[in-house]
């Protein structure tokens, strides 16, 4: 036992002695220097398992060898002097890619190099040719860059070469008649290059970019962690992978500015404005329902989800991850052009308004008349017939609604609107809106919105956002878009369109009333029908009954101010259907878990309670917190749902900036003027209302005063009054408001004049002061536009019809072409001396829009009266009377009708008109005849022109702003 140990260990010493001297032993036994094995390369490492190589050789009289040698081993003789005449080689191992493989080729005797490469196990060289191999070229094909394989060739008279040959080099000789005797095959995996891999990773940086991008970029980093071992394949993928990656992180936006720029919408201006999202932006009881970025993200128009209140500071929050910015804007109209879009309406539909654009933007007239704007809006028909009642259902219109019903399908009419406000109104050019039967000509249904509702559809409870109900629900469809050419129209009534289900057992409709109704669980198709256009979409029912399941804060934290009444958060709860989910509290079964870090909260649990929220369809609960006392606290309110498990939360911090809080004199959302200056006329708002704001030493707005009990309010009592009542005798006023006062209060205007007003707390504090200014302007007719009818040459009455511009009516006419001193959108008529005949030819303002003249409503401006001068003969009896009545005129009369516009008081012409009569008959001698017409013509000429220069001036006027409505009637008179 101890000698067989003993000769083993000898055995081991001889060969680590033949190894230190570089000796190799072959199969002949003999050791040569030539026999040395190149080591590796540092860096590189053969590879046995993942891919590997096999191969045989066809040797001179012994053939294919039986046993393929692999991996670096040797394949062929040594010491015999036999030729290798062919050769098969293959790869092995679990790794070889898809396409992957080797192909070789042979330099053979008297042959040369093959033209073709053999490959994966095919013969390259010869068999019973008895013609040697010289040499041989391999290759790798479609593996990875870090694989290659290397060779090296036993040859006749040399021995095994001393360096190995790779990927496509020749090993052997060529030229020499030299046999190859053996050769030995490798794959050897070189290190990956990581230098691009490295590169991705440093070209970016965490602080350029949103959180929730870097995270899901750091997800992709996380999964693509390659080294030096990895095949380069992998290392390519992976730095592809961080690249497409870091392509769809998105920059941290940049705010450099914020406005107003319409009713619903706010601009920004900044960088990479294009990764804002919705719910970074707030605003004090807004939401944020579109952002519209520019190509180049540096412009973002906001669209809004209620209206900025017109003429008021709005705080604007915008807060990212990383940083947070604050604007103030103030959406103020100041109208300098008004247009009414010229589009296409139906002949039998209702709630359709027309559309009026203010400096180019479209806005509505609740808004207009919310900023203090007053609005007139008049129809004419194709012949220029006043159809303004018939058009909006009364005359004259605020709103701009048309009367649903009694169009002919095929209608052109001509419409125009008036604003106003304070002493200055602008009038809009006369448009033209088509009245058609657009039920038949439908285009396109390009959108609708389905409401959960009641059976018989008069009671909605949601919106549908997905598009599912639960076996039992009905919905309707509460909004449609639909296009007429290149016009596009909200349908909102349960008219104008058709439903139709392509599986009753699904989903069953009720034609007639247009509801939607569950009947058994599955999909179906329903196919929406306007005229001849349709489009289909499809409505899941499922069985499982609609839970509250998720809870989506409006903001990601509040700002609670200690003793601040405007500490709510605005909830926004879904169903597992990803639809709004309306109702009480115990239907829903969310609470919120106050913080216990925060002094005051202890922990309180509040049930949430969407269905106050009704009438939003969002299912929308505002949480409204109180009870903490301690600022510079922080917390975190939990929703847990009734399984206790966590639905959503927020960030609460507390402040105490609110002691010493600011209170502002502000106008109250509903204030007829919001401005200090009250221009009292006939049409014009004469009150203010005013409220109490409350804002934190911060700017930060909490809430109004919600009672002015006992608060003072001084003023002179001439200029303006207490609307609730302060006896006019009072020169100062000064007036203490009783218990349970609301928290505004309105000021009524009296008197021409300045005044200032003090309002003081029920402690005596100032609150602040105004100056406010009321200018009370008697309005008159400064000039007017006549029309010439010519010369009248045959029998008929001549009246105002004959020399003023009038819009027929079947109440009083209305006239056009008048100037007045003050702008005014109220519309000047004549009296036709209906309800008494002696104020007939009275041209006055009609105040209240009655259509005819009412005393104590209505403002007289004027009276037009005639007379007559016959001609020299005495044939026309010299006489007078009223304008609108007029003088019948008939053979045999010639001379002048002289009409006269007098003022109110009749104590000043205003302007004359003649109108030239020759209705003469008598046969005259020629000569006298010619001569007597001559007189009489240059007569005529004179004094045709004696209100010459007050005609000019009218006409002049009429370019004038404040003849707005001259302009725009003038326009529409002269329509076909």
């Amino acid at each position: 036992m101890k000698k067989s140990v003993i000769k083993i260990l000898t055995s081991l010493v001889l060969l680590t002695v033949l190894a230190v001297n570089g000796a190799a032993v072959r199969g002949d036994n003999t050791v040569s220097a030539s026999n040395l094995i190149t080591p590796l390369a540092v860096g590189t490492i053969p590879t046995t398992d993942g891919v590997g190589v096999s191969y045989v050789t066809h040797v001179q009289n012994l053939g294919w060898e039986t046993s393929w040698a692999s991996n670096g081993s040797p394949a062929g003789t040594e010491g015999r002097s036999l030729r290798l005449e062919g050769i098969r080689i293959k790869l092995t191992g679990a790794e070889i890619p898809a396409g992957g493989g080797i192909e070789y080729r042979t330099h053979v005797q008297n042959i040369g190099w093959e033209k073709s490469w053999a490959k994966d196990g095919a013969t390259a060289g010869t068999e019973g040719q008895s013609l040697r191999l010289e040499a041989i070229e391999i290759r790798l094909v479609n593996l990875p860059a870090n694989y290659s394989v290397e060779y090296r060739t036993h040859v006749q008279n040399i021995g095994w070469e001393t360096t190995w040959a790779k990927n496509g080099e020749p090993a052997g000789t060529e030229g020499r008649s030299l046999r190859l005797e053996a050769i030995e095959i490798r794959i050897v995996k070189n290190q990956a290059d990581l230098s691009a891999y490295a590169a991705a990773l440093k070209a970016v940086n965490q602080a350029d970019y949103t959180a929730s991008s870097w995270a899901a970029y750091q997800q992709v980093v996380a999964v693509n962690v390659v080294t030096v071992d990895d095949l380069q394949t992998r290392v390519d993928q992976a730095v592809s992978a961080i690249v497409t990656a870091q392509s769809e992180l998105v920059k941290m936006p940049v705010i450099n500015s914020v406005a107003a720029v319409g009713q619903k919408n706010i601009e920004l201006t900044g960088e990479n404005l294009g990764s804002l999202v919705k719910e970074a932006i707030t605003l004090p009881g807004n939401t944020v329902a579109a952002i519209t970025v520019s190509g180049d993200g540096t412009t973002a128009i906001v669209t809004l989800g209620t209206d900025l209140p017109p003429e008021l500071d709005v705080k604007v929050t915008i807060k990212t991850a990383d940083k947070s910015w604050l604007f103030t804007v103030n959406y103020t109209i100041l109208a300098q052009t008004a247009e009414i879009v010229s589009t296409v309406y139906d002949n039998d539909w209702t709630n359709q308004k027309l559309v009026v654009l203010v400096n180019g933007v479209e806005t509505t007239t609740d808004y207009l008349q919310l900023a203090g704007y007053g609005l007139r809006f008049y129809g004419w028909d194709e012949g220029g017939n006043d159809i303004s009642q018939q058009l909006f259902g009364n005359d004259p219109n605020t709103d701009g609604y048309l009367n649903g019903g009694g169009f002919s399908d095929d209608a052109d009419l001509t419409v125009q609107v008036i604003l106003s406000k304070g002493a200055g109104s602008i009038s809009s050019a006369p448009a033209e809106i088509k009245i058609r039967d657009l039920d038949n000509n439908a285009t396109a249904i390009n959108d609708y919105l389905l409401r959960k509702t009641s059976q018989d559809g008069t009671v909605d409870f949601l919106n549908l956002n997905n598009n599912t109900l639960v076996v039992g629900e009905y919905a309707r469809v509460a909004s449609l878009l639909v296009s007429f050419g290149e016009m596009t129209e909200e349908i909102r009534n349960q008219t104008g369109y058709q439903l139709s289900s392509s599986d009753t057992a699904v989903i069953a409709i009720d034609s007639h009333h247009k509801i939607i109704k569950a009947v058994g669980a599955g999909t179906t198709e329903i196919t929406l029908t306007v005229g001849p256009v349709s489009q289909t979409f499809t409505i899941m029912v499922a069985t499982e009954q609609r839970v509250a399941t998720t809870i989506m804060p409006e903001q990601p934290a509040l700002t609670y101010v200690i003793g601040g009444s405007a500490n709510t958060m605005l909830l926004r709860v879904y169903d597992q259907y990803g639809d709004p989910f309306v109702g009480n509290a115990e239907a829903v079964g969310i609470r919120v878990y106050l913080p216990t870090g925060i002094t005051g909260f202890n922990g309180t649990s509040i049930l949430i309670d969407t269905s106050s929220e009704l009438p939003n369809f969002n299912g929308e609960y505002r949480l409204a917190l109180a009870g903490a006392t301690t600022g510079g606290q922080t917390g975190v309110a939990i929703f847990r749902n009734r399984d206790d498990v966590v639905v959503g939360s927020f960030n609460i911090n507390t402040t105490v900036v609110n002691n010493g809080f600011i209170r502002r004199l502000e106008y109250d959302d509903n204030s007829e003027t919001k401005a200090d200056t009250i221009d009292f006329d006939r049409d014009s708002s004469d009150t203010i209302t005013f409220k109490i704001g409350q804002y934190t030493t911060e700017g930060i707005y909490n809430g109004d005063v919600a009672s002015l009990s006992g608060y003072r309010i001084m003023f002179n009592g001439q200029i303006i009054n207490l609307e609730a009542g302060l006896p006019e005798e009072n020169a100062v006023g000064s007036v203490t408001l009783k218990t349970g006062a609301p928290k505004h209060f309105v000021m009524r205007a009296k008197s021409a004049g300045t005044t200032d007003m003090a309002v003081f707390d029920a402690s005596g504090n100032l609150i602040d002061k105004r100056q406010i200014t009321v200018n009370k302007n008697e309005i008159e007719i400064t000039g007017i536009t006549w029309q010439d009818p010519g010369l009248i040459n045959y029998p008929k009455t001549i009246n105002y019809r004959d020399v003023l511009s009038v819009t027929p009516s079947y109440r009083d006419d209305l006239v056009k072409g008048v100037t007045l001193s003050l702008n005014s959108t109220l519309v000047v008529r004549i009296d036709e001396g209906s309800s008494n005949p002696e104020l007939a030819g009275n041209l006055y303002l009609d105040c209240n829009g009655s259509g005819f003249y009412e005393p104590g409503a209505d403002t007289i401006l004027g009276s037009l009266s005639y007379s007559v001068t016959g001609d020299a003969l005495g044939l026309w009896t010299n006489s007078s009377g009223n304008g609108f009545s007029g003088q019948l005129v008939q053979d045999g009369d010639q001379g002048l009708m002289i009409f006269r516009l007098s003022s109110e008081s009749g104590s000043s012409t205003i302007a004359t008109m003649a109108v030239s009569v020759n209705l003469r008959t008598l046969v005259l001698d020629t000569d006298q005849g010619s001569d007597q017409t001559d007189s009489a013509n240059n007569t005529v000429d004179e004094t045709t022109t004696m209100s010459e220069s007050t005609l000019d001036e009218g006409a002049v006027m009429t370019e004038q702003p404040g003849s707005l409505e001259t302009e725009a009637d003038s326009d529409v008179d002269s329509k076909p």
